[in-house]
């Protein structure tokens, strides 16, 4: 029988490093999101993938979460959906007017929502999960 070699102790280190960075990053994302799960992705055949539930989607690498987000709302909710939302918006709100003291729409969130990732990511490096870009 042949004797089971254990492995060197610089792997073990390396992996005790990395499980202790890894349980860190999990209590920071706690600490600042809840117990929101972290975004499952990863950049393959060079698009970035993002799991949800039981379905894979497809994004330019470079694209930011809110732009996930946009786009997941028009896959849930669908075509339809969406173009009456924009229309409710464009004929409830006058050109150029701030709307104060209502109920937003969805399109007056999803363009709230770019500007305010484009203005945090312009502020900071929004790589990698814990920032904006997933």
């Amino acid at each position: 029988m042949e004797k089971r070699q254990s492995p060197p102790p610089e792997l073990i280190e390396k992996a005790r490093r990395l499980f202790q960075q890894k349980m860190e990053a999990d209590r920071r994302w706690v600490e600042r999101y809840g117990q929101v799960p972290q975004p499952i992705t990863t950049e393959n055949f060079g698009k970035r993938l993002i799991a949800v539930r039981n379905t894979i989607y497809a994004q330019a690498p470079r694209n930011y979460f809110g732009d996930f987000l946009r786009d997941y709302a028009l896959i849930v909710f669908g075509e339809e959906w969406w173009k009456v939302e924009m229309a409710r918006a464009e004929s409830r709100t006058p050109p150029g007017r701030a709307v104060v003291g209502r109920k937003h729409t969805i399109h007056e969130h999803a363009v709230f929502a770019t500007g305010w990732f484009a203005q945090r990511c312009a502020e900071r490096d929004c790589g990698g999960v814990h920032g904006f870009r997933i």
